[in-house]
């Protein structure tokens, strides 16, 4: 095969050259670029979408999350004082203080504010980039990009996987894609002095597995929008937990007189949006020249599936592992391990360990419903307990710290479930 020496000599002599490639302009793409430029890190962040790209997402920015990165004032829909839990048998408790407030944000604005930030910091945001092919070599890596019909090339010493669930990504460079679930949602729309008085600054959450397969069914107020969705099984018939959501939204006593009247916002011309959510962590998230970070590395909550702190975290731990790697000159695996050593210290061990555990007592068995329906017995009578279910939903402090008090409350909640169904549920979480 000949080769067009003269076209190679081209290509190469204009294709763009980078300390660091940041695949996907998400929470965690995003703040790593950021970051890098903020310390003189030649930088580029190729993202798929527009500035404005759209993720389904409830918006939910968490007090631990916004004590990391605050939030500027314009991007804030609605500051949340309280969270609203209903059981299965509708009774409910609100949790939480205005002292710890979260807050709810439009996801692409909220994108777009990252993005935007990176950029002024420093870095080269390129939108409609889709990355299409990862090469590693021994002293460089080299992305494909298709660029508004354009095939662009960028060449860096060291790559941030921040692509999602992208698998072809993660097969070209040797790892595994995340064990997921499915997310569905409806941005429903209420002029917003009917959501201040039927809802007002609270998230809400509905425990049913009528409903929810998985977890809870969500409500979270904007301005005039309510986010409402659910989460299900990988594998499930989606058309049946659709018909979920709408017998939630027409059917529930409570929340069925809260939405009445809502009407379906359009979302790129589609009624409902859905997603994918990683479920627990990848084993490996490094190798030679690369590390990937937020849903790529399966970095979420699997107790409340929240995803933004995570991101926002393995991001800054990526840009400051990264970011001594070229100034050590060593970008090989065993220098960038140290990026999971952290994450596996700060999020794993003081996070994602006992969100684990919180997961496997509360959600996917036959008790499921029934522990739920103990712990609100059990808040409407014991302020603490409602302080630290509100801990759950705001993610004030770790889920560690969180989960230990839980078990101090261990005794109360036995006698709102029962000595025999508590021993079933021991037994299943064994």
């Amino acid at each position: 095969m000949l080769i067009n020496l003269k076209a190679f000599k081209i290509s190469v002599l204009f294709m763009k050259k980078y300390d660091v490639v940041v695949i996907g302009g998400g929470p965690s793409g995003a703040i790593s670029a950021w970051r890098l430029a903020e310390n003189k890190v030649n930088v580029v962040l190729l993202e798929k979408g527009s500035r404005l790209r759209v993720k389904p997402c409830a918006g939910g920015i968490s007090n631990g999350c916004y004590n990391l990165l605050k939030v500027p004032d314009e991007l804030v829909e609605r500051k949340i004082v309280k969270g609203l839990v209903v059981s299965r048998s509708n009774k409910s408790v609100y949790v939480g203080s205005a002292k710890e407030p979260g807050f709810i944000v439009y996801r692409p604005a909220y994108d777009k504010w990252l993005m935007d930030s990176a950029e002024k910091a420093g870095a080269d945001v390129i939108n409609n980039a889709k990355a299409t092919k990862i090469k590693i070599f021994e002293d460089k890596v080299e992305v494909t990009a298709e660029v508004e019909g354009k095939e662009e090339k960028y060449e860096a010493e060291v790559l941030i996987g921040a692509y999602g669930m992208e698998s072809n990504l993660s097969k070209q460079l040797g790892i595994e894609t995340p064990k997921y679930i499915n997310v569905i949602q409806y941005e429903l729309e209420l002029p917003e002095k009917i959501i201040d008085e039927r809802i007002g600054d609270a998230i809400e959450v509905y425990f049913n597995q009528a409903y929810s397969q998985l977890a809870y069914v969500w409500m979270f107020p904007r301005r005039d929008v309510v986010e409402v969705g659910l989460h299900f099984y990988a594998g499930t018939n989606a058309k049946m937990m659709i018909e979920r959501l709408d017998k939630f939204i027409k059917e529930h006593p409570i929340a069925s007189e809260k939405l009445k009247g809502a009407k379906i916002r359009l979302v790129e011309g589609k009624k409902l949006v859905a997603d994918t959510i990683p479920t627990e962590p990848l084993k490996k998230t490094y190798g030679h020249r690369f590390v990937v970070v937020g849903d790529a590395a399966g970095l979420v909550d699997p107790y409340s599936y929240e995803g933004i702190f995570y991101a926002l975290r393995s991001g800054i731990i990526a840009s400051e592992v990264i970011a001594k790697a070229l100034e050590e000159n060593d970008l090989s695996e065993t220098s960038l391990k140290r990026y999971q050593d952290r994450w596996m210290k700060e999020i794993y061990e003081e996070e994602i360990k006992y969100a684990m555990k919180l997961h496997k007592m509360s959600y996917g068995h036959d008790l499921s419903d029934d522990l739920v329906d103990a712990l609100v017995e059990a808040a409407i009578e014991d302020r603490e307990l409602r302080r630290i279910m509100g801990w759950l939903l705001n993610h004030k402090y770790s889920r560690k710290y969180a989960y230990n008090a839980l078990k101090a409350k261990q005794s109360l909640i036995i006698k709102k479930l029962g000595l025999i169904k508590s021993l079933k549920l021991l037994f299943k979480t064994l």
